[in-house]
């Protein structure tokens, strides 16, 4: 539960003919994280594979099954069933996806030229529309002795400013707007055509003659027009049909090719990694200790026992700096908190696994921050109803996490005797956070205090996990800042609560001053005992470098313990909010239609506070974990178990 999952580096030598069964056979169980079998101590032994060929064609057919998948309205399914056993032939593939290729490609032209079509009759059934009435041909419309005719566009911006200025003198037909521009049609008489181009001009406008494009009665071209956007229409629906029937042939089996096809790569990014004599193939690989058997068993299988098979330990590499991959596995109620985890990094193997101390902190925080019984059973019931519908793992594990923290607002709603914002119903189990301040902030510092003792705690069996007992002693998080973190916490307290008296000098010393002046000789110290040089330079270096770490140190701690006050504050801040919201409620509750106003108030003010206040108190419990707890001993630069596998990587 506290540690990752124990490894074993497998190292595999197979002859050349079995490489391509043992790999499948790898990926088919599951278990084995690939690594570059081609290490620096055996250079010159072996060489790299020459696949590179293969995989790029095989990159290049699953793009192209992507691309014609979204043509046809479909969505990769990474959960495809597959026949994993059978004959699989990229140039099969390739010759197939050809032919696919031209049938796609006939459908889209003709639905691209009538989809291209359709927009421009419309506009052009819409510019004619002010002129179906006109018995007049279009190209006569200049030749009128009295009236003048102005066909273009304006800025949009600008066309009731135009209109103002013409005001009664003309006529202003507005007729479609097109990307910022809206075209128009002006009427006016002879008289004053001059005054209304000036307008017009000066306003940005852009004449089109409509005798230029159309000839004969305006309602004639029209009718024309229709007929054709009828037959592009046509053409539209006959091409989505085709589709449509294209998209039912094909689907199911392109979706299937698609998936074998990742499946394929994948393969082929693994074999770059392994190494190649004349005639045989070294893999490398960690698979967790408790599936070792299983694979070693499985492999002797896939080659009919030509294989030898070297295993070696963790830690044994460890030693030499390798790195090992972190698979974390939780118990089901703990699984969906990985995600804070992983949101920041992963462990290092050798580090605490983290995840048990975040759900019950975060949980913690969250309903001390939101504590509500309706507002936290609004919560949990919502969480639900996403974890019920959603296919998607990962949103099914946020609304997990959701409604764990929706059942913590209800506890702490019955604590703090809130329900829906209204505190006169239920009696508080605990306390009032407006009325009983100082208790809840005590809480919540003590709380802090505890999550960074923690940290610092968990930071020094990190330190002796990975053998580096010097740092696990004598650093800002290590045992030495323990002391003096709890050294100052302690003799506070004693001051606050029994006087100064209480606080004698040797104390101060022992357990303030000398982890501090301990800190400050680090580098010293360090340069002392190993006989390795101070990584400042020189000694003067590292004492200085050790103040400005010592410095470091103090702010660190108080900053860190202060900043768990914003647990108190946010709940301090969501009784506020609550107690605004009746306030509010009383006064509209004395206007005309009061109760229902006052309802309103009520109702939307708690799901404002839902809402809102909710991010808000999610963000600042990740903040909170990331940057006072995690920082203490979380390195974050671990690298993620992921083995080469046929199944989804969801």
């Amino acid at each position: 539960m506290f540690r990752p999952v124990r490894m074993k580096q497998l190292n595999l030598l197979v002859l050349e003919r079995d490489v391509q069964a043992v790999t499948e056979g790898l990926a088919e169980l599951g278990v084995m994280h690939i690594t570059q079998a081609r290490r620096p101590e055996m250079e010159g032994l072996l060489e790299p594979p020459d696949i590179e060929p293969q995989l790029e064609q095989c990159r290049h057919v699953r793009r192209q099954l992507e691309e014609f998948m979204q043509q046809l309205g479909l969505r990769p399914d990474p959960k495809a069933k597959v026949d994993f056993h059978a004959p699989f032939k990229l140039e099969e593939v390739s010759s197939h996806l050809r032919t696919i290729r031209d049938r796609l490609h006939g459908v889209e032209r003709s639905a691209a030229g009538a989809r291209e079509r359709i927009p421009e009759l419309e506009a052009m059934l819409l510019e004619l529309e002010p002129f179906r009435s006109v018995p007049l041909p279009l190209e006569e419309l200049e030749n009128f002795n009295f009236l003048h005719f102005a066909t273009g566009s304006l800025p949009e911006a600008e066309t009731p400013a135009v209109a103002h200025e013409v005001g009664d003198r003309s006529i202003m037909l507005p007729v479609q707007r097109t990307r910022g521009r809206e075209t128009v049609v002006a009427v006016v008489s002879k008289k004053n055509r001059w005054a209304l181009e000036t307008t017009l001009k000066k306003h940005g406008f852009r004449p089109e003659r409509l005798s230029d494009r159309y000839q004969g009665l305006a309602a004639d071209v029209a009718g024309q027009l229709e007929t054709q956007l009828a037959d592009a229409r046509q053409s539209a629906a006959r091409a989505e049909e085709a589709r449509a029937a294209l998209r039912q042939e094909l689907g199911q089996g392109i979706g299937q090719v698609w998936r074998r096809t990742v499946i394929e790569e994948r393969i082929l990014e693994a074999q770059q990694r392994f190494g190649k004599t004349t005639s045989t193939c070294a893999i490398s690989g960690w698979v967790p200790e408790p599936d070792v058997a299983e694979a070693r068993k499985h492999v002797q299988e896939f080659t009919h026992g030509r294989v030898l098979i070297e295993e070696r330990d963790a830690k044994e590499l460890l030693a030499r700096g390798e790195e090992v991959p972190t698979l974390m596995r939780q118990h089901w109620l703990l699984r969906p908190f990985q995600v804070l985890v992983s949101g920041y990094g992963f462990p290092r193997y050798n580090e605490v696994e983290p995840t048990l101390f975040v759900a019950l902190s975060f949980v913690v925080m969250f309903g001390l921050m939101f504590g509500d019984v309706g507002q936290g059973a609004l919560l949990l019931v919502g969480a639900l109803l996403v974890r019920r519908w959603s296919s998607s793992r990962k949103v099914k594990d946020f609304a997990f996490v959701l409604s764990v923290c929706g059942a913590s607002s209800i506890l702490f709603g019955f604590l703090y005797g809130s329900i829906f914002s209204y505190e006169e119903f239920l009696k508080a189990w605990w306390l009032r956070p407006m009325q009983d301040k100082a208790t809840l902030l005590k809480v919540v510092l003590g709380f802090g205090i505890g999550m960074i003792s923690l940290g610092l705690v968990i930071n020094i069996i990190n330190r002796i996990s990975e053998r580096r007992y010097f740092e696990g002693l004598l650093s800002q998080y290590g045992v030495v800042g323990f002391i003096f973190y709890w050294g100052a916490i302690g003799l506070a307290l004693r001051y606050f609560e029994e006087g100064a008296q209480a606080v004698t000098g040797g104390q101060v010393l022992l357990f303030v001053v000398l982890p501090l002046v301990l800190l400050v000789f680090r580098e010293p110290l360090h340069m002392l005992f190993t006989h390795r040089p101070a990584t400042a330079g020189s000694v003067a270096g590292a004492i200085f470098e050790g103040l400005m770490d010592v410095m470091e140190a103090v702010l660190s701690f108080l900053a860190n313990t202060v900043s768990f006050i914003r647990v108190g504050a946010f709940a301090l801040s969501h009784a506020g909010l609550s107690l605004a919201i009746f306030s509010v409620a009383d006064l509209v509750r004395q206007s005309a239609g009061g109760t229902f106003w006052a309802w309103t108030v009520i109702v939307c003010g708690n799901a404002l506070i839902i809402a809102l206040e909710g991010l808000v108190v999610t963000i600042q419990t990740v903040r909170l974990e990331y940057y006072e707890f995690f920082s203490k001993f979380f390195s974050g630069e671990g690298r993620a178990f992921q083995p080469l596998s046929i199944g989804s990587e969801e």
